[in-house]
């Protein structure tokens, strides 16, 4: 397996949403939210600091979704909401860690910095499920220092250091569809990298077929600034 499969968009670059909110798409109203929602984790004692990103599509950079990523001493957690996917195919949520990001070839962290043990880095499941009638999802999970769960880069050969700095890594979600749903496979295929998956597309390619597995969409979110 080609390592450029793995996630190509890094080669370019209780305190969250309510499940009937709708998804903000200017700057300003991004900022409003993850300002709001630091204050009120501040006047709570909880510790949390959060932040918002746009999720995009590999195919055109369309901005189709919101995710936000809270943060504390010992955990991080997110919901993402997104559009545009295709109903009855099954779609995993992924953790992309960079843990240490001053150890990165660049900002945003990179393709080659998946590799680095100075970076330690993760890529761990999040989240999963079946498409809607309407192409909409929702996607939310938890991760704590020491979790253990399928990771991508076992897939890849590659080393996953787990979460370590959940106050000061880089973090990335990759939205990645593993087809129409087979009968018989779709516990494996909404919780497992590989599962359900004969071929590997191109990123922003949309599965047509059984069998057919391919990233679409992501969201960066840097490391908090000092």
């Amino acid at each position: 397996m080609n390592k450029t499969f793995l996630i190509p968009f890094l080669i370019i670059f209780g305190l969250m949403f309510g499940c009937d909110s709708e998804l903000p798409t200017s700057t300003a109203e991004l900022k409003s939210i993850t300002e709001s929602e630091n204050l009120i984790a501040k006047q709570r004692g909880f510790g949390a600091f959060a932040t918002a990103s746009p999720v995009y599509t590999f195919f055109d950079m369309e901005e189709v979704g919101i995710s936000e990523l809270v943060r504390t001493k010992d955990q991080l957690a997110v919901k993402l909401q997104t559009t545009g996917l295709v109903h009855n195919q099954v779609i995993t949520l992924w953790w992309v860690i960079f843990n240490y990001p001053d150890e990165c070839q660049g900002t945003p962290c990179g393709m080659e910095d998946l590799f680095d043990a100075d970076v330690q880095p993760a890529c761990l499941y999040a989240d999963g499920d079946i498409v809607s009638g309407n192409g909409n999802s929702r996607y939310q999970g938890r991760l704590n220092i020491g979790d253990e769960r399928d990771s991508c880069l076992d897939f890849f050969e590659g080393v996953d250091y787990g979460l370590q700095n959940p106050e000061g890594a880089e973090v990335h979600f990759v939205v990645r569809s593993h087809g129409p749903l087979i009968p018989g496979l779709v516990p494996e295929m909404r919780s497992t990298f590989a599962g359900g998956c004969e071929h590997h597309l191109e990123a922003g390619v949309t599965p047509e077929e059984p069998g057919e597995c391919a990233d679409l969409q992501f969201a960066v979110h840097l490391a908090p600034e000092d």
